[in-house]
């Protein structure tokens, strides 16, 4: 568990530092159809908040509640779209 804890933290950093050196004024346009970075992010964030809710429930003891509805949950966060420019200024929603 710890070496899959440490891939992902890791794997997360790089991620982190390939969106900082992403051209700010560039993360408004359109990138993937019409998804900006700024989508990109939303949609990712989204996702990996979900993911962490279930392993935090698991660890409690408590059942997750699971997406029972994948395009429904990406239609409503794609709606949400978070400010947010770039990972490394969301709030630490990982405690490890």
């Amino acid at each position: 568990m710890d070496e899959l804890i440490n891939n992902y933290k890791s794997a997360r950093s790089v991620f982190i530092q390939a969106v900082d050196h992403f051209p700010v004024e560039k993360r408004t346009e359109a990138l993937f159809g019409s998804w900006s970075l700024k989508d990109i992010l939303a949609h990712i964030t989204a996702w990996e908040k979900a993911s962490v809710q279930k392993v935090n429930d698991i660890v409690v003891g408590k059942e997750p509640v699971w997406i029972d509805n994948v395009e429904k949950f990406n239609e409503q966060t794609a709606k949400e779209k978070s400010p947010v420019l770039g990972l490394s200024r969301l709030p630490a929603f990982l405690q490890f």
